[in-house]
């Protein structure tokens, strides 16, 4: 599942900017007063401003093609990012994705997350640089009912389940893009913070019927 863009809200566009920019090295493709869209990859990250929802906050993931990843480490702690401990260890190594991950935050509140995914190809083992970052690899998905809007995705998408689901987490989708649907009020990993349903938008490099809406939560899914 190719991610192409993943529009999100945030109360102040400067600081984000700044971030995005200047610290992770992310150049930007389109700006204007109401919104900023960052290059990631073959991805576009955008925020959106918005007044009426207050401090939305969302998890989202980088596909990044280092192999090294304490050179990513590395690389944020020069840049003064505070890389979060994840049971104990900042660098998160999982078997059963065969990945390795690092968590941060950014200024608006976000769960971010860059993870190297051993299965892919184009794994590199140059240290990590601002150009490691070939596209959006996760989106999350916070649901009162997490396999309802799995069941209704799968339909209307066409992704299919990841790793295993069940009542409270499903990934869906691929090693390339996954939507992670996570119960409303569960802890995103990397964080204190619980998932909490804010609008949204993702468009997908597929064929497919542009959603406005999907079931009963504000999340809508364009297909390019």
């Amino acid at each position: 599942m190719n991610i192409l863009e993943t529009a999100l809200l945030a109360n102040d566009l400067e600081p984000i900017k700044r971030f995005y920019m200047d610290t992770l090295g992310l150049s930007v493709a389109t700006e204007t007063e109401e919104r900023v869209s960052f290059r990631a990859g073959a991805s576009r990250l955008t925020f959106e401003r918005s007044a009426d929802v207050a401090n939305p906050y969302y998890h989202f993931a980088f596909n990044v093609s280092t192999s090294r990843m304490e050179t990513a480490l590395e690389w944020l702690e020069a840049k003064g990012v505070e890389v979060r401990f994840v049971r104990g260890s900042r660098i998160v190594h999982s078997e059963s994705w065969n990945s390795e991950s690092v968590y941060f935050g950014d200024p608006a509140g976000n769960v971010v997350e860059l993870i190297a995914r051993h299965s892919l190809p184009g794994g590199s083992s140059e240290p990590y640089h601002p150009g490691s970052v070939f596209g959006i690899s996760e989106i999350g998905l916070p649901a009162d009912d997490v396999p309802a809007l799995s069941a209704y995705l799968q339909d209307v998408a066409g992704v299919d389940v990841y790793r295993r689901e069940d009542v409270s987490f499903a990934p869906l989708g691929d090693e390339e893009g996954l939507f992670i649907l996570s119960s409303v009020g569960r802890t995103w990993l990397g964080s204190e913070q619980p998932s909490v349903v804010y609008p949204l938008r993702v468009a997908l490099r597929q064929e497919g019927r542009d959603l406005p809406r999907i079931l009963h939560y504000p999340y809508s899914l364009e297909f390019r």
